[in-house]
């Protein structure tokens, strides 16, 4: 009785590591900015965009996803303007995989 005991707490302690390291991976994605001129962007709607592509000062392009998000203020004629005008903006991404970059913020 006493073994049960002991290997029920010893097993739910693991469970429960194992989802705090869980946790911890996941909120620590890599969090990164870039500051440049959009040469890209692609819409499926009048409101928001689903991916848009900065230039930055060394000529890196970056491609970002808005994962389905909806940034006000930031709509795809507001980025057109952005194009147009060769105003800079300043995206806030979060790095999930080695090649893929989600909008967390974006701004002028």
């Amino acid at each position: 009785q006493i073994h049960k005991i002991i290997y029920s707490s010893a097993l739910f302690t693991v469970v429960l590591a194992l989802i705090l390291i869980a946790c911890v991976k996941l909120s620590d994605q890599e969090r990164g900015s870039v500051r440049g001129f959009v040469t890209d962007f692609y819409a499926n709607t009048l409101q928001s965009f689903d991916t848009v592509t900065v230039e930055d000062e060394k000529g890196v392009l970056w491609r970002f996803s808005s994962n389905g998000r909806v940034f006000p203020g930031f709509s795809p004629s507001h980025l057109r303007e952005h194009m147009v005008t060769g105003k800079t903006i300043l995206v806030i991404y979060e790095q999930v995989d080695e090649s893929i970059f989600v909008v967390h913020e974006i701004s002028d």
